[in-house]
C-alpha cells in the first residue's frame, strides 16, 4: 500500500506539473514512480504465494525456513526484482536502441510512452502476467481450502485445527478483496491503454477514472471498516476518555 501511495502520488504530480520539470528531475520522478508501482505487483505476488504455501505445501518443505529468513527472501523478491527491472529500463532508455523500443521515461514525458507498445513491454505486460499468476494461485488455494474443510468434516477435526482453518480462510478472503480492488483498477488501466484514444471506448476511461478515484476509500473500507477493527477503535477511544476523566477528578 505504501508503494502504491508513493507511485500514484508521483504520477499525479507528473500529470499536473510534468512540463515544469527539468529533464533530469523528470526522469528521476518517472523512474522512482516506475519502481514503486512495479513493487506493488511483486508484493501482491508475495502475499499470494505466502497464502498458497500455508495451505498447499507440506509442512516439511517450509518449516526449515525461519520467519526472519522467509521475510528476507520475500523482501529480496518484492523489492529486488522491481529494482532490477528499473535498472534494466534505465539502461535501455539511455542505450542505442531505437526510440520505439525505449520506455520513454524522462524523454518527452516523465512517464512511460503510451502511444506505442513501449508501456506494454516495460510495465503493463509484466504486471498483467503477475495478475494472471496471482489469480491462478488464488483459485488453487481456494480449491485446497475446500478440500481440507471437507476432510475435517469427514474426520471430525479438532477444535484448534478448525479455528486455525477459519482464521486462515479469513486472511485469504481479505487478500482476495484487496487484490480484486487493486487488480480491477489496473486491468481497466491496461484495457484503456490497449484501446488507445478510440472515442468508441470513452466509457472505459470514465469508469477507470471513477474507480481509481474511489480506490482509496474502497481499500480503507476493506482494511478498517471491519467489526473487529471498529470494536478495537471504540475500546481504545473509550479507554482514553475514561483515563482523562480519572486524571481530571484526581
Amino acid at each position: 500500500l505504501l508503494s502504491l501511495a508513493i507511485g500514484t502520488t508521483l504520477i499525479v504530480v507528473v500529470n499536473f506539473r510534468g512540463a515544469e520539470f527539468e529533464t533530469v528531475t523528470c526522469a528521476i520522478i518517472g523512474f522512482v514512480a516506475y519502481y514503486f508501482l512495479s513493487a506493488v505487483f511483486y508484493w501482491l505476488n508475495v502475499i499470494c504465494y505466502d497464502v498458497w504455501q500455508n495451505f498447499c505445501r507440506s509442512k516439511g518443505n517450509v518449516q526449515h525456513l525461519t520467519q526472519r529468513k522467509q521475510f528476507m527472501y520475500y523482501s529480496l523478491y518484492g523489492w529486488g526484482l522491481p529494482a532490477l527491472m528499473t535498472v534494466i529500463t534505465i539502461g535501455l532508455q539511455y542505450s542505442n536502441l531505437p526510440l520505439k523500443l525505449k520506455s520513454g521515461i524522462g524523454y518527452s514525458h516523465c512517464w512511460l510512452k503510451t502511444h506505442d507498445w513501449s508501456a506494454m513491454i516495460y510495465f503493463y505486460g509484466p504486471c498483467l502476467l503477475l495478475i494472471i499468476f496471482n489469480i491462478i494461485i488464488f483459485f488453487l488455494t481456494i480449491k485446497k481450502v475446500y478440500k481440507i474443510r471437507n476432510e475435517m468434516n469427514t474426520l471430525a477435526g479438532t477444535k484448534d485445527s478448525r479455528r486455525k482453518l477459519r482464521s486462515q480462510t479469513k486472511n485469504i478472503w481479505l487478500f482476495f478483496r484487496l487484490f480484486t480492488v487493486m487488480g480491477i483498477g489496473w486491468l481497466l488501466e491496461i484495457i484503456g491503454y490497449i484501446v488507445g484514444n478510440n472515442s468508441d471506448y470513452t466509457i472505459i476511461f470514465q469508469i477507470t477514472d471513477v474507480y481509481n478515484a474511489a480506490q482509496g476509500l474502497i481499500i480503507f473500507a476493506i482494511l478498517v471498516l471491519k467489526k473487529k477493527v471498529l470494536l478495537l477503535i471504540k475500546k481504545r477511544l473509550f479507554k482514553s476518555n475514561d483515563t482523562s476523566i480519572v486524571d481530571t477528578t484526581s
